[in-house]
């Protein structure tokens, strides 16, 4: 499977997973290796290709691929994998040291723990589901809420909700339910979103972006 130099340093990263995945339910199957069902997962997700093109590459059937594909997504969402790897940021996280060795940033950030935000993902439904999920771009997706943490892992994701809910009611309901954001520690957010105890948003009409100010020295330009 190793195609290019690229291909060799991602092998580190693939022999972690591989001990990851051994502490859960998944093992070899009969004719399909616990490391190909895995390498067929990773391919899918980052290739985005059709089970036909998978299938493909691996030599394997479409049932084949479609099986050990849901096999490795089941055993990632399963409850002892996510509650032992995915673990929100509590008040004992300490402050990234990109914050902390900062004199811009610190102290004004020490209590944030990451950042949250909206990702519209494209997606195909019947007709009578479409008017829903028809988001502000005319276009029909699923939004997914994420949080990420400043060392870049991700520490929460909620999905499904219909392209035209705004990030900031999704928000609210993850907040109802398992989002627990310590007293006093907040995360960042976009315009989006409502100004609340958890979030710290941009004030509106203030100027943030360089081509913000870039569009107002071009208009005033002699």
């Amino acid at each position: 499977m190793i195609q290019s130099s690229q291909d060799e340093d991602g092998y580190p990263s693939f022999s972690k997973a591989m001990m990851l995945f051994q502490e859960t339910n998944l093992r070899d199957s009969h004719y399909v290796s616990l490391e190909e069902q895995v390498a067929i997962f990773c391919y899918t997700v980052v290739t985005n290709l059709s089970n036909r093109k998978v299938a493909e590459r691996f030599q394997r059937s479409g049932d084949t691929i479609s099986r050990h594909f849901h096999a490795v997504l089941k055993a990632l969402t399963s409850k002892t994998f996510y509650q032992t790897y995915v673990r929100l940021p509590d008040v004992n996280t300490h402050t990234p040291m990109e914050i902390a060795l900062s004199p811009k940033l610190s102290p004004f950030f020490d209590e944030c723990l990451g950042a949250f935000d909206g990702c519209h993902i494209d997606c195909s439904l019947p007709a009578e589901a479409r008017a829903q999920y028809r988001d502000r771009k005319s276009g029909l997706s699923i939004n997914v809420l994420a949080g990420c943490t400043f060392d870049m892992m991700f520490c929460y994701i909620l999905s499904g909700w219909e392209g035209s809910a705004a990030d900031g009611a999704v928000f609210e309901v993850a907040r109802k339910n398992d989002l627990i954001v310590p007293q006093r520690k907040y995360y960042l957010a976009d315009t989006g979103f409502g100004s609340c105890e958890a979030l710290a948003v941009p004030y509106r009409g203030v100027r943030y972006h360089l081509r913000e100010w870039a569009a107002v020295k071009d208009r005033y330009a002699f």
